[in-house]
């Protein structure tokens, strides 16, 4: 009569035991699961802050001012969703470097000194939807055909400008390339353009 009660217990101990186990391992499948989808989400969330301080420079060649007045002007708009910020600008007329928007109306069509309108490049923050003029031909400093010449030199005005985000992710946007690339730290620029040199 004993051996009976003895075997009985060793059975409740043993399915116990694996009861034990099997709740055990449950809450190290739950834990290891609740640690990948917190990583996950962690991912997710920084992907998030990424895209709502991601800036996108333009370079837009107009000849017309925001008044609708005859006026070159080359603007750089941050059509993104953060702020940018400016570390260079370089640009060309003809493959030739530029540094300021007199170099420009010299090498382009306007031998003698008129006044533009510009704007200090330098260390600029650009908020989203915003623009930051480059350079702009004063309503009326030009002659008709000073102003065809500047107008019809648009086209070979190319903009090189490496910006920032908050996040300090940076990009380089060229416009003979289609997209802004991403890299890792902004170059130095060759020939810095200061509208206002």
């Amino acid at each position: 009569m004993d051996l009976v009660p003895k075997v009985s217990r060793r059975r409740r101990r043993a399915r116990g035991f694996g009861l034990d186990l099997a709740l055990g391992g449950s809450a190290v499948l739950i834990s290891v699961i609740s640690l990948f989808v917190a990583i996950h989400q962690s991912q997710v969330a920084d992907k998030m802050v990424q895209a709502d301080t991601w800036p996108y420079l333009d370079f837009v060649a107009s000849n017309l001012d925001d008044a609708g007045h005859k006026s070159v002007t080359l603007t750089l708009l941050n059509s993104g969703v953060g702020p940018a910020k400016i570390e260079s600008i370089e640009l060309t007329y003809d493959g030739i470097p530029l540094r300021s928007g007199r170099d420009l109306l010299v090498r382009c069509c306007v031998p003698q000194k008129v006044s533009y309108l510009g704007a200090t490049v330098f260390d600029r923050v650009l908020p989203s939807k915003d623009t930051l003029l480059l350079f702009g031909s004063e309503p009326g400093a030009l002659t008709p055909d000073e102003f065809a010449k500047l107008d019809a030199a648009r086209s070979k005005i190319q903009a090189r400008v490496c910006y920032c985000s908050a996040l300090d992710r940076c990009w380089l946007r060229d416009t003979t390339k289609r997209r802004a690339q991403e890299v890792d730290s902004c170059p130095e620029p060759k020939a810095p353009f200061g509208a206002n040199g």
